[in-house]
């Protein structure tokens, strides 16, 4: 099947599967497509940057020395840090940096304790500021299923994004939407939160299936969206959970557009619905 052919036959099912909840249009730009594509595969870089210092501990060292971790990118290096010790007695016990989290050999660990230096100060900072926010509406910040939420840090142009993502140790789901962004200024001050996509859904892997040209579609309706098009931790959990990088792709389809994610490429499309 042709892309133009799948794109057309998903908008003609989301006319029949999307509710009757009508979305502010919101225009997509070439800018924006760009930025969320970024911003997604950058939060699926911080993820496997946790990953292997969370192994590299686990083989090396003791986790129950450490009281919680921060991950965050400044200046093109990734960075992630493990603090002992409470807010007026913070000691960093492992740093790990990298230009490259998902080439293990680009690593570096320092295991020597010491302070807090002012940038990861300011993470740790935001990092317990979300946890506060989010602790405090319950309600609004709920963990579907049992999964958990998790937070990464991207900086922007005028202010830094705490995205609030779900996530889950079970192999076989792939956990999309339940979304939030904190938003706060370059200093680390808290600002406001946006909710991305209030609809949650998994996908089971165990249940997918290649279409005649080998490749597995899914497809991830949105109808009470205010971002009526893929999502950054949409676009990280995927690259995270799903085995079939090579083939997959991953279709969203809200009443003004569908926006096709190709997981191999790592590539992003978002057209109009008509």
């Amino acid at each position: 099947m042709t892309q133009s052919k799948t794109i057309l036959s998903l908008i003609l099912a989301a006319f029949f599967s999307l509710s009757a909840f009508s979305q502010t249009k919101i225009q997509v730009t070439p800018k924006i497509i760009q930025q969320v594509a970024y911003e997604g595969i950058t939060l699926f870089q911080l993820e496997k940057l946790v990953q292997s210092s969370a192994d590299y501990i686990w083989d090396n060292a003791d986790m129950r020395n450490l009281k919680g971790y921060v991950a965050f990118k400044e200046n093109s290096v990734f960075h992630c840090i493990y603090w002992n010790g409470a807010y007026d007695n913070l000691e960093v016990i492992h740093a790990f940096s990298t230009s490259d989290p998902e080439d293990d050999t680009l690593l570096r660990v320092s295991n020597q304790r010491r302070e807090m230096n002012p940038t990861e100060q300011k993470y740790y900072d935001m990092k317990m500021q979300a946890l506060t926010y989010i602790r405090g509406d319950a309600e609004m910040f709920n963990a579907p299923n049992g999964l958990r939420l998790n937070i990464h840090f991207i900086r922007g142009n005028d202010r830094i994004k705490g995205f609030v993502l779900p996530y889950t140790i079970q192999d076989s789901l792939i956990p999309l939407g339940n979304d939030f962004i904190i938003n706060f200024t370059k200093g680390g001050e808290l600002i406001d939160y946006e909710a991305i996509h209030t609809d949650f859904q998994e996908v089971d892997v165990s249940k997918m299936r290649p279409d005649s040209e080998g490749m597995f579609k899914t497809v991830q309706s949105l109808t009470k969206s205010e971002v009526p098009h893929i999502s950054q931790t949409e676009i990280c959990n995927l690259l995270l959970y799903s085995p079939y990088h090579n083939v997959h792709e991953h279709y969203v389809v809200s009443d003004q557009y569908v926006s096709i994610f190709n997981l191999k490429n790592r590539s992003l499309t978002i057209v109009a619905n008509p």
